[in-house]
């Protein structure tokens, strides 16, 4: 077995180990790799490298650990930490550092000379690398991802170096700057590569009014800002399968949305708007539709086109009759809570994969008979409506045999 003592890189056998160390023995940690190396690593680097790799620790008689490293290597982590050393030296900025050791291991990637840079141990490293500055996984290989997780741990505004990095990573898939007080959105963030962008929690008033270069985007979340109006190119962006605009200023929900024909998910929750425009029935993907805390006394007959609709929330409005979902034979989730319905239709017996119905604070003074019929129905919530006692004796009866039933 031999030892290494990182930072001087002197290999020598393990039977000199205490001679050839020029540092005290307190400030090193014992680390054995898979391929039976002794690794000297100093403390302060041992402490930011091992949460992210496979380990064990091991007592020795003199109560000494020793770390045991599952599937790394010794060359695999010579690189990596005399790149920690080398960037340490040059670079104060944690943020900074993440960055630069992503682009080193990038290239030593692609390299010949170190085809075990494509294992799975290295690559969890850096995935892992990604989850203490962002609290979640790269989904990709990417310096320039990493750098884009290193953002989202900052919780600050964006710095100008921040702010020119972002701008040169034009192969970025994601960018996510929710919470940095964005008073507008730059346009040199709207690389073509995109395909998520958050802009959530900033205060936006408006978006650019040229979306067009983001045409590859697949979710966009706009959540929690100020935005009156939505520009005409966002319906360009025909590769959307997601949109989420909740918790805006908008009155108005413009007719081409119909055009984003590929939408999965749509949320317009907790705006201010009247109707919903019936060019909503083109958006045939649609499997989650949200609507609700807005001000809508209706909902279009358009609704009964969305063929692949499984969840629907119109909670907390204006409603005085069961939307036209009838014939949405995939719904499972129906959420029309705080709203002013009156009755139900008599034949419900349509919607047979409805799981969870919430019907609480209407106005409701029967049920259908076709209800309990449902064969799926698990759910049903009822309560602060008007039914008298006899009915609701007879609801209870009726749906006895669900797993939660509140009236």
């Amino acid at each position: 077995m031999k030892k290494i003592i990182v930072g001087i890189l002197l290999i020598s056998s393990i039977s000199s180990m205490e001679k050839s160390s020029p540092f005290p023995c307190d400030s090193f940690i014992t680390v054995i790799t898979s391929d039976k190396i002794i690794v000297e690593i100093e403390q302060s680097i041992a402490e930011n490298l091992l949460p992210g790799l496979m380990h064990e620790e091991v007592m020795d008689k003199e109560d000494t650990a020793t770390i045991v490293l599952k599937d790394i290597d010794s060359a695999t982590l010579k690189i990596i930490i005399d790149h920690i050393n080398f960037y340490n030296k040059q670079i104060n900025n944690a943020d900074d550092y993440l960055f630069e050791l992503g682009k080193a291991l990038s290239h030593y990637q692609s390299s010949d000379n170190y085809p075990y840079t494509q294992s799975k141990p290295i690559q969890r490293l850096i995935r892992t690398w990604g989850i203490i500055s962002g609290k979640r996984m790269a989904r990709e290989f990417d310096p320039e991802l990493i750098r884009l997780i290193a953002i989202r741990s900052s919780g600050k505004s964006l710095s100008a170096s921040t702010l020119e990095r972002i701008t040169r990573c034009k192969n970025l898939t994601e960018l996510n700057l929710s919470k940095f007080s964005l008073s507008s959105v730059p346009v040199e963030f709207l690389h073509p590569n995109l395909r998520t962008l958050n802009l959530s929690k900033n205060g936006l008033t408006k978006l650019p009014e040229d979306l067009s270069p983001l045409e590859s985007l697949e979710h966009l979340y706009c959540t929690d800002n100020n935005l009156t109006e939505l520009p005409a190119s966002l319906f360009a962006l025909t590769n959307l399968k997601t949109l989420n605009i909740s918790s805006n200023q908008l009155t108005i929900l413009c007719h081409d949305i119909g055009k984003l024909k590929n939408l999965k998910y749509l949320s317009v929750e907790a705006n201010k708007l009247s109707e919903i425009p019936t060019q909503i029935g083109l958006l045939t993907q649609l499997t989650k539709l949200v609507l609700g805390s807005n001000k809508l006394t209706y909902l279009p007959t358009e609704l009964a086109f969305l063929c692949n609709l499984k969840e629907l929330w119109s909670d907390h409005n204006e409603l005085e009759e069961l939307p036209p979902i009838l014939s949405c034979t995939q719904l499972k989730l129906l959420w029309l809570c705080k709203n002013k319905i009156k009755r139900l239709p008599e034949d419900c017996s349509s919607l047979i994969t409805l799981e969870r119905l919430n019907l609480e604070d209407n106005r409701l003074k029967t049920l259908p008979a076709t209800l309990k019929e449902l064969p799926k129905l698990n759910v049903l919530l009822l309560d602060k409506n008007h039914f008298d006692h006899k009915t609701t004796k007879q609801i209870k009866e009726d749906f006895d045999h669900l797993g939660a039933l509140s009236i």
